[in-house]
This record gives C-alpha cells, structure tokens and sequence, in this order.
C-alpha cells in the first residue's frame, strides 16, 4: 500500500493539519488527521458508506 497526497489543508491554532490520501493500488481515499501530536486515518465514505474512490471520482470528471 502506497499513499499519494491529493490535497491538505492546514488549519494554523493547535497546528492540527488534515489531508486527504489516495492508496495507489486501489484508488480508496482516506482522511488523515494530525491534531498536535496525535492522528488518526479513516476512509472517505460516500453517502451510502462506500468507500470513495480517487480514480473513479476523477476519471469521470475528466471525461465531460
């Protein structure tokens, strides 16, 4: 498993820093937390609880 950063967005009190990762081999995106020395990962879900996919999300947006 590799992940790739798509996107961060640093919030500047507390340093607490969140970014969203895509796994290479499957294209799942997952959040990633970090609040001072603590961070927590956990998937993106879409409304119906399934895994958002970075490929999928992307490759259709692409196509118009």
């Amino acid at each position: 498993m590799k992940f790739d950063i798509e996107s961060m967005k640093e919030i500047n009190n507390h340093h607490n820093t969140y970014e969203i990762v895509y796994d290479d081999e499957t294209g799942v995106e997952y959040i990633v937390a970090r609040v001072g020395a603590a961070g927590c990962i956990t998937p993106r879900l879409d409304k119906f609880g399934n895994p958002v996919n970075y490929y999928d999300s992307h490759l259709n947006s692409n196509e118009n």
